[in-house]
């Protein structure tokens, strides 16, 4: 029985040999292979063997160590990729560092705006360096002379055919196109009818009269739309003539200023790079309010390209204007005086200062139309039911101070706020944050 049992690995080895590939093989003798026999015949020594068997596989199973259930494969997954994630160079490490430098580097741009800002030691200090001596000031007063006698009569050559060309733009501008509310008054009321007879069928709760309502009111502002949208191609020619005679003064300007400098100036001198870069700007900022001109037409309605009332036109063009004139004035200071020898760090102040100012002016521009923006939303929105609670959240957020003659009043608890307070306060705050975006 000894014998028959020290057989068994070699008889399991031999039947399974892909799984014990590795092992030397065993020698079976004949004397082996008659005893393996005479257990085989023998019923009850076969159940022995049997019994052997079943113990050493019984043994086997417990030394082997457990796989892991299916359901908890996505478990160990995730945990891996969060491990991951959470290494060295892991995704979390990397977003985390990227933000860190992105707000250093915030830092740094905000600090050297704010000094390039407050920066008005260098531009004395260029001032007290052009006036210091005698022959300093000489080549300075030849210089703003020089520029003076070549830009002044360009100036008021272009006044005077502006002034000449006034009766034939009021001419084009009086044969445009009216609009299409003026021309058509039953477009409007025709879109005035079909609002109010969805407003009557969403009283009722019929789903068949809101259905035919809401379809008439598409058709009645369809029907508006396409006459506005036909007016403007109508008013198109006489604006683009309108442009034309605009460009015409502007057009002298540049043949005046072109003549007088080269007959004043000699090329490649300081006296010439200053009068072009006072130039150049000139032109685009004259070039930026023509086109804006073009499409507000702020005192001609009949050629208005953009639809809005009149105050609204005019209040919008004076603030482009001023936003333009600020910006090219300090951008025409900045740029002149560089020839001159004013250093980098001053010049980055002027331009600094200058986009501060174009900030306030912009700021407080949104701060002041706040409330009629409100109405214009919440006038819109009120004309769809998908947005209509949305517009009035938005319309409410956007103008929620009442003004009175003397106070300021709060829409929500009606308590009078001074508007000195207020006004110091919203400076504060467009001061920080034009600072803010104000980078070298």
């Amino acid at each position: 029985m000894a014998s028959i049992v020290s057989l068994i690995p070699s008889v399991s080895f031999a039947a399974d040999t892909a799984r014990h590939a590795s092992q030397p093989a065993v020698a079976l003798t004949p004397q082996q292979a008659r005893a393996a026999l005479s257990v085989l015949d023998d019923p009850q020594k076969r159940a022995q063997v049997a019994d052997t068997l079943r113990a050493v596989a019984a043994a086997g199973a417990l030394a082997t160590p457990q796989t892991p259930a299916s359901g908890a494969a996505p478990a160990s997954a995730a945990s891996d990729v969060l491990a991951k994630s959470l290494t060295a160079n892991g995704l979390a490490s990397q977003v985390s560092r990227q933000a860190g430098n992105w707000l250093v580097k915030i830092g740094k741009d905000l600090r050297a705006s704010v000094t390039a800002l407050l920066n008005g030691r260098s531009l004395i200090n260029w001032w007290q360096d052009r006036t210091a001596t005698p022959q300093a000031r000489d080549q300075l007063g030849h210089v703003v002379w020089a520029v003076l006698l070549s830009l002044i009569p360009a100036f008021v050559i272009e006044l005077l055919l502006s002034r000449t060309l006034r009766r034939a733009r009021d001419k084009v501008a009086a044969r445009g196109v009216a609009d299409a509310e003026v021309t058509d008054p039953g477009l409007v009321h025709q879109e005035h009818a079909a609002v109010r007879a969805e407003q009557s069928a969403e009283r009722s709760g019929d789903e068949t009269a809101m259905h035919v309502a809401e379809r008439k009111v598409e058709n009645a502002r369809g029907q508006r739309h396409a006459a506005r949208h036909w007016t403007l191609l109508q008013r198109l020619p006489s604006a683009l003539l309108y442009l034309v005679l605009k460009f015409i003064p502007l057009a002298a300007f540049i043949a005046v200023v072109t003549v007088l400098t080269s007959i004043v100036m000699e090329d490649e001198t300081t006296e010439a790079h200053v009068a072009g870069a006072i130039i150049d700007v000139y032109l685009i900022c004259r070039v930026i309010m023509i086109l804006c001109a073009f499409f507000l037409a702020p005192h001609a309605r009949r050629l208005r390209l953009i639809q809005m009332r009149d105050n609204y036109a005019i209040y919008t063009y004076r603030r482009l204007r001023s936003i333009v004139i600020v910006a090219g004035f300090g951008i025409a200071l900045a740029n002149g005086l560089e020839p001159l020898g004013l250093a980098d760090a001053a010049r980055i102040a002027i331009l600094k200062i200058v986009t501060l100012d174009v900030h306030v002016v912009i700021a407080y521009t949104i701060f002041e139309c706040r409330r009629p923006v409100a109405e214009r939303i919440r006038e819109r929105m009120q004309t769809y039911q998908s947005t209509r609670l949305l517009g009035s959240w938005i319309a409410d957020v956007s103008g929620p101070v009442s003004r009175s003659s003397s106070c300021w009043r709060c829409g929500s608890c009606g308590r009078s706020m001074c508007r000195t307070v207020i006004a110091r306060c919203f400076i504060w705050v467009v001061c920080r944050s034009s600072c803010w975006s104000a980078r070298a």
